[in-house]
């Protein structure tokens, strides 16, 4: 079962996603009634196979992957560490601990998981509030790009993004776009040599992120690309958001979503995304984002090293990370606080965690800040 993709293009996603619909299993559950068993999620009578005999209810059986067990561990008040520790050490273990803790909460749970046609165990990928807003992938892509042809502006796909935890999803407007000279005369990108002395353009997007397993909520964040290296970064201080949470859902059972929660979620995304294009796909703002770079993008650096080492700290790079940013940096050539935030983002089209490709993005701009100014 395929459920990632780092740097695909709009038909690759829109494929995965239609694909994972399909196979989507969710469920509003009574803790009490939720067991661990060799592993695996238990949720007793919610899954049927055909016999000759007719339809027979089954337990589904759902394996938790690891963003699904930590949320586990958080609502049994389990250390992470330590139910990691067990499903990898001590099976039996696990499940004793799960299982004690499951049968002392009178809560219920939403479950959402895919199954699996061959009849094996599925996947379990995340326990909610069942009181949960879940926005789909699928409709929340197809409302974006409407509010975007909505507002009648020519912006294109320019990468998209999976992980077990969120989708991310990138669009650029090339022909909204600004020179830069004061943040790119000295820049040159690591991947073609290419200079910004010779292309100092910078173009307005936006990136649209979403979750449908509670590891944050919809965002619609300005996004703007260096057209010399395709460098991104994003102002997440101006992003519109919407969070996750609903109403509590009425009964336990399998979730069957309708056609009204589908349009009413399709509706809530192209309003935001029409107000994102109206705000943030403009000369004025893309101007005064790169104003904002341009002010302390020009800070030279007396040690490079000493400051890489101070970004990775504050922005929690791990020592690799550091090692690829420094690398970037030199071959960059830029000496100043702008070239450390271009071989962070320079770095970020190297990576193949898409979570970590938006954090990557996210960090860019705060990047810039702590090499000019500490």
């Amino acid at each position: 079962m395929n459920t990632t993709l780092t740097r695909g293009d709009l038909q690759q996603l829109t494929s995965m996603l239609t694909d994972l619909r399909d196979v989507r299993f969710d469920v509003v559950a009574d803790a009490r009634a939720l067991a661990m068993d060799a592993g695996d999620l238990i949720l007793p009578g919610m899954d049927a196979r055909l016999t000759l005999d007719g339809v027979e209810t089954i337990d589904a059986r759902l394996t938790p992957n690891g963003h699904c067990d930590g949320q586990l561990a958080d609502k049994l008040g389990i250390p992470r560490r330590y139910l990691s520790r067990l499903r990898t050490e001590a099976v039996d273990l696990l499940d004793e601990n799960v299982n004690h803790w499951l049968q002392a909460d009178a809560r219920r749970f939403f479950v959402r998981g895919f199954k699996r046609d061959d009849g094996s165990a599925g996947m379990a990928r995340a326990v909610l509030s069942d009181g949960y807003r879940a926005l789909d992938h699928l409709d929340t892509l197809f409302a974006g790009l409407a509010g975007i042809q909505k507002a009648g502006i020519d912006a294109k796909v320019r990468s998209c993004s999976l992980s077990d935890t969120a989708m991310h999803v990138r669009l650029v407007a090339p022909e909204l776009a600004v020179a830069a000279p004061g943040l790119l005369h000295g820049y040159r990108s690591p991947f073609t040599g290419d200079t910004g002395a010779e292309n100092p353009m910078i173009c307005a997007g936006l990136r649209i992120d979403n979750s449908e397993v509670g590891a944050g909520a919809l965002q619609i964040a300005p996004f703007v690309e260096v057209q010399v290296c395709k460098n991104g970064m994003t102002k997440t201080a101006d992003a519109l958001r919407q969070i996750h949470a609903g109403t509590k859902m009425a009964s336990t059972g399998i979730v069957d979503w309708s056609d009204d929660t589908h349009r009413l979620n399709s509706e809530l995304v192209t309003s935001m995304v029409s107000d994102a294009v109206r705000t943030f796909l403009s000369p004025e703002y893309l101007a005064s984002v790169v104003a904002e770079m341009e002010a302390a993008s020009g800070v030279r650096l007396a040690d490079p090293v000493a400051t890489i080492e101070r970004v990775a700290k504050v922005h929690t790079f791990t020592a690799d990370e550091q090692a690829s940013i420094l690398s970037h940096f030199i071959e960059g050539g830029d000496c100043t606080a702008g070239g450390v935030m271009q071989a962070v983002t320079s770095v970020a089209q190297t990576l193949n965690d898409p979570d970590r490709v938006g954090s990557f993005e996210d960090a860019a701009l705060g990047v810039l800040q702590t090499a000019a100014f500490g």
